[in-house]
This record gives structure tokens, sequence and C-alpha cells, in this order.
């Protein structure tokens, strides 16, 4: 699977012909597929925010329980 800096880069790519052409059809589709590839970058870019931000929940809840156990067996103590 592409990276988002790879769907970037296509994005560019399609940018740089799109304003190489005088067929206006050809640029209308290269602003287009520009576009897509950008809205792809951007989705992936949210998965991966996503994804660790729900690690890094995960971790700060394993941790505080772990806390919690601690702080209430010495209390018990």
């Amino acid at each position: 699977m592409p990276t988002s800096k790879e769907y970037r880069h296509r994005a560019d790519e399609c940018l740089r012909l799109a304003n190489e052409t005088k067929e206006i059809f050809a640029r209308m589709a290269m602003f287009e597929l520009a576009a897509e590839f950008r809205a792809m970058a951007q989705q992936l870019e949210l998965r991966e925010r996503r994804a660790n931000t729900k690690q890094r929940f995960v971790f700060c809840r394993c941790s505080y329980s772990s806390v919690s156990h601690t702080i209430s067996a010495i209390s018990k103590a």
C-alpha cells in the first residue's frame, strides 16, 4: 500500500502534467486525479493518527491500572 508521501508525490506529478498540457479535458482530468491523490493521502494520515492515539490510550490505561493496583496494595499494607 502506498504511503501518504507517495500519494502526495503522485498528486504533484498530476499537477505538473496538467500545467504542461493544452488540452482542457486532459487538464481537468489531471486536476481531479491530483485532488483524489491528496484526499487519499489525508485519509491515510488520519488513519495513522487514530491508530497512534488508540495505542497511546491503551498504554496509558494499562499504566494507570498498574498504578491504581500498586497504590491500593500500599494503602492496605
